[in-house]
């Protein structure tokens, strides 16, 4: 139902509203798993322990978007121009310090054309940027994507639409790389191998670069080439 990128200690999950990055909802019966993504332990291990609380009460308001794709398709095409943007960003709905509409604003204070957004391993900032992007005026275009974080590498997914979901839970030399990108082209996106070189545990990629990979990140902020 979510992923946190390590930025969170607490999540709720709700019917109504839940934590940003996890998907409000009713929740069907059935078990429930926790994933810990434990990148970094000491020699002398880590003790975790995990505390679930249930309720039964929650109000729902009736929402505030029309959930239909054509909200947020944005027609700027003008062939042979340029374009300056941020193609790899991230917000409080994974590990990003600021929510998706003030990246927006800094976007276009930057003098940017378009971001796209790409928390990991969710696109929950989709409903949060629809029901508040009509507060902004003349906002930057926006692209709703996903950096799809697997234990050996990650990859962008830029392009996705209400409800879309990458599975990330791909292992290197597993087979299913190759069915995470046809995935991803299947929901028209476009996908893109992230620092494959990153200094940071699990960033590096560690797949072979299966046929249908779209392009490449070679240059990333502050870390460089």
């Amino acid at each position: 139902r979510g992923y946190s990128g390590g930025s969170k200690s607490e999540v709720t999950i709700g019917q109504c509203e839940s934590s940003p990055g996890y998907k409000a909802g009713r929740l069907p019966p059935g078990r429930r798993h926790v994933m810990l993504g434990l990148y970094q332990v000491g020699a002398l291990g880590v003790d975790v322990t995990t505390t679930v609380t249930t309720s039964s009460r929650q109000t729902c308001l009736p929402p505030g978007f029309a959930g239909s794709r054509i909200d947020y398709m944005d027609d700027r095409s003008e062939p042979g121009r340029w374009w300056s943007g941020a193609l790899h960003a991230h917000t409080v709905h994974s590990d990003g310090a600021e929510a998706p509409m003030d990246v927006l604003r800094r976007v276009r204070e930057a003098g940017l054309d378009f971001v796209t957004i790409t928390d990991h391993n969710n696109t929950t900032h989709i409903e949060e940027v629809l029901r508040q992007r009509r507060n902004l005026s003349e906002p930057p275009l926006w692209i709703a994507g996903e950096e799809i974080t697997t234990p050996g590498g990650h990859a962008n997914a830029w392009g996705l639409w209400l409800g879309d979901w990458i599975d990330f839970r791909v292992r290197p030399h597993e087979r299913g790389i190759s069915e995470l990108v046809e995935a991803a082209h299947r929901q028209r996106a476009v996908i893109s191998i992230n620092h494959p070189t990153g200094a940071c545990a699990g960033c590096s990629w560690e797949h072979e670069i299966p046929e249908g990979v779209d392009a490449l990140e070679v240059l990333k902020g502050p870390t460089g080439p």
